[in-house]
This record gives C-alpha cells, sequence and structure tokens, in this order.
C-alpha cells in the first residue's frame, strides 16, 4: 500500500508541469559557450533557388554575446565607401533599370514568357526599393527585443514532458493564455492574437527544434497556427547551427473567410490562379521549343513556381523551406561571395 502511494506521487511529480526557467539557462549557457570565440559569421540562405549571404555580427546585451543580422547593404559599403544615401540612390537607379527590362520583354516577346521576366524583374526591383525604407538601428535593437521577449516567455512557460523527436530526445515547453502578449503585427494587415507557444527543445544541445504559435486572427473564428522547424544540425568550428529550416502557416484561409474582403480577394486569387495555370501550360510549349541551355535555365524556376502555386491553391496551408551553411567564423564580411551556378 505504502509502496503503491510512492510510487503515485512520483508519477504524479513526473507528470506536473515544471517551470522552464532551468531549461532557457542550460540553452543560454550553451549558447554563450559556442559563441565565445565567434565574433562574426556569415550563413548562405537557399530559397527557391535564390542565395542569400546573411551577416552575422557579435553584440553585447546585457553583459552577454548576441549576434544581429547586418543587412547586405550596409556591409557592402565598408568596399565601395558609399554613404548610405549613395546606396539608396543607387538601389532605385538599378531598380528602374530592372523595370525598364520587365516593360522591354513584355512588349517584345509577349506571352507567359514575357511576363514570366516582368514577374522576375518586379521581385527585383521591389527589394532595391526596400532599401529607402530601412533603418540600420532597427537591426541594432533587434537582438535586446529578442532577449527581452524570451524572458517574458520563460517566466510563464512550463516544461510538459519529453518526448523522442526526428532522433533526438526534445523537452517540450508550454506557455498558454498568452493573449495579452502584444506582438508586432504587419502594417494595414490583419491582427493576429497570440493563444499558446510550444517549443521543443533538444535535450543534448540544449537548440530549438521546433516552435509552435497557435492563435486566431481578429477579424476571423478559425484557429491559425504558425510552426518552424529546425532540422539537420551541422558543427562549423564552434557553432552547431540547423542546415534546414521549414516555415509552415495554416488556417489563414480559413480565418479570412468570415471577411466580406477577404472572400472577395480570396476570389480574385482564385481567378489568377486558374489564369497562371493556363499560362504555366503555354509556357511549357515555348519552353520546348528553347536551346538547351536556355530551357535549362528556365524549367527550375517555371517547376517551382507551378508547385508553389498548387500548395498555395490546393489546401489551406503554406510551406516555405530553406537551406543553410555558414561559410565564414571571424572573416569578417562575405565581401568575396559569388552565388553557386
Amino acid at each position: 500500500m505504502a509502496t503503491s502511494l510512492v510510487l503515485s506521487s512520483l508519477v504524479a511529480i513526473v507528470a506536473a508541469p515544471q517551470d522552464a526557467r532551468p531549461v532557457f539557462d542550460s540553452i543560454g549557457a550553451h549558447q554563450q559557450q559556442r559563441w565565445e570565440t565567434v565574433r562574426n559569421y556569415t550563413v548562405v540562405q537557399r530559397i527557391q533557388g535564390r542565395q542569400v549571404p546573411l551577416y552575422h555580427e557579435k553584440v553585447v546585451v546585457d553583459g552577454e554575446a548576441a549576434f544581429r543580422v547586418v543587412p547586405q547593404a550596409e556591409w557592402e559599403r565598408a568596399r565601395t565607401g558609399e554613404t548610405r544615401e549613395q546606396t539608396v540612390q543607387k538601389a532605385e537607379l538599378m531598380a528602374e533599370g530592372l523595370d525598364l527590362v520587365g516593360d522591354a520583354h513584355v512588349t517584345e516577346v509577349g506571352g507567359p514568357l514575357g511576363a514570366h521576366i516582368k514577374s522576375m524583374t518586379n521581385d527585383m526591383s521591389f527589394f532595391l526599393r526596400q532599401a529607402k525604407n530601412y533603418d540600420e538601428d532597427e537591426t541594432r535593437a533587434d537582438p535586446a527585443e529578442g532577449r527581452s521577449m524570451a524572458a517574458a516567455f520563460a517566466r510563464r512557460a512550463r516544461v510538459v514532458e519529453q518526448v523522442p523527436l526526428d532522433g533526438r530526445t526534445a523537452i517540450v515547453i508550454r506557455a498558454d493564455d498568452l493573449s495579452d502578449v502584444r506582438l508586432e503585427q504587419p502594417e494595414g494587415g490583419p491582427e493576429f492574437e497570440l493563444s499558446t507557444v510550444t517549443m521543443w527543445i533538444d535535450a543534448q544541445h540544449y537548440v530549438p527544434l521546433r516552435l509552435r504559435m497557435e492563435g486566431r486572427m481578429a477579424s476571423g473564428d478559425g484557429p491559425v497556427i504558425i510552426e518552424l522547424h529546425e532540422q539537420d544540425y551541422r558543427k562549423f568550428g564552434p557553432l552547431y547551427e540547423p542546415t534546414r529550416r521549414i516555415m509552415r502557416l495554416q488556417g489563414m484561409m480559413q480565418a479570412a473567410a468570415t471577411d466580406p474582403r477577404k472572400r472577395r480577394e480570396m476570389e480574385k486569387n482564385r481567378q489568377a490562379a486558374e489564369k497562371a495555370r493556363a499560362d504555366l501550360a503555354k509556357m511549357d510549349a515555348q519552353i520546348a521549343a528553347m536551346p538547351p541551355a536556355q530551357r535549362k535555365m528556365i524549367e527550375g524556376q517555371v517547376e517551382k513556381a507551378r508547385k508553389q502555386l498548387e500548395m498555395m491553391t490546393s489546401e489551406d496551408a503554406i510551406e516555405v523551406e530553406v537551406t543553410l551553411e555558414v561559410i565564414g567564423i571571424n572573416e569578417g564580411p562575405p565581401l568575396n561571395w559569388r552565388p553557386e551556378s
């Protein structure tokens, strides 16, 4: 009888949610140890065939190391000697040139291929023009804001269990009733109201494996789920970083369906998707008539566009996969980096 009571008590203690702050302390201690000798490093991010170098620079927040992502326009000025105003002016001129190239393809080439080239130049000119809105001080404030949010989450979070995940043992941490937490919202867009955050932390290396945020849109009734998966960790010198990242968004279309304005927007998107499918079919015939080298260059982009289109219209989910690789530690900005062909 006494033995049964002891066992029952132990089970209850193990099963009860525990304060998560010791786990976050371990996460911080492991990270500070990995960062001790690192002043800067560069990660090459690949997403949908595009490669982008992300340069990280060490800063100190409350006496501890942290890293900020230095925008490319800032670290490239170390090579060019340009002022910020000159960088913005040059970006605008390049964007205007891309607009002219896109317009010329629509006029001279026409058809779905011309429209595809115009879409690519529009994307490139959009990102160039973002230099106008860029504030370097914001990136310097990011690490402090991140630490503040992590500390607030740690105070409310609880360890609920340990589970196997992707061949590892993961500590599951959860915080509920977070509707009072104010998140940064996209300007002019619908507001996301957070309710629950769950984290899966590797029990050996104390790195994040998965993050799940659950909530709802202020204008909708259905649940919205945001997930981030950090996978395939590798050692890069003293660093231990994921080489595969999957971001997934579910429920946005269902949440928007209760808003008449959003319903009209969704219908327009559906019609646009049908037209895009027809254009892609026509483009296949144009591509087949191209020389092999040109055909190979275009086929990959078209196939990615087709997969993304099907994913966004066939189910209420959006998923993006990113691969990452650390290419330089304590080597300064990647001034000589060039994309792989």
